[in-house]
């Protein structure tokens, strides 16, 4: 196939060139489809345009690895699909505490440390057990 029917391989080669135009028209033809894809498996929009953000980053440096005989929307989703995996695992390190519940209400969280202290808890502990020796005796 020449490379002056593949419109993929025209852009790419554009990107490559530094022009301003090709750059906007790529991410004007391909930002919406990323994001809906990332966005149908993330259901967050502000993660879900972090990480079409970093697939277009993703874009530019691997972009001397460019098969222009590929297709780029199946290279671009390739690039999201792992960016979107990456984002999984980093989420998974760090799991999220949700601001609001789900029924819209601002919520009450009980947060650690309303309770008994850990020194109490640890001479009760300790009576407990001066106890059980004495019932024992």
């Amino acid at each position: 196939m020449a490379e002056n029917s593949n419109p993929d391989a025209l852009l790419v080669e554009e990107i490559r060139r530094g022009k301003p135009d090709a750059w906007n028209s790529l991410i004007a033809q391909y930002e919406g489809r990323l994001l809906s894809f990332v966005e149908s498996r993330l259901r967050r929009r502000a993660a879900s345009e972090d990480v079409v953000q970093e697939t277009f980053i993703g874009f530019l440096t691997s972009l001397p690895n460019y098969d222009k005989r590929r297709p780029l929307e199946s290279w671009l989703f390739t690039i999201a699909a792992h960016k979107l995996t990456d984002y999984l695992r980093r989420e998974g390190r760090r799991p999220a505490i949700p601001l609001s519940t789900g029924d819209g209400s601002s919520g009450n969280w009980e947060l650690p440390g309303k309770g008994r202290r850990a020194s109490s808890i640890v001479r009760s502990g300790e009576r407990h057990g001066l106890e059980e020796e004495a019932v024992a005796a």
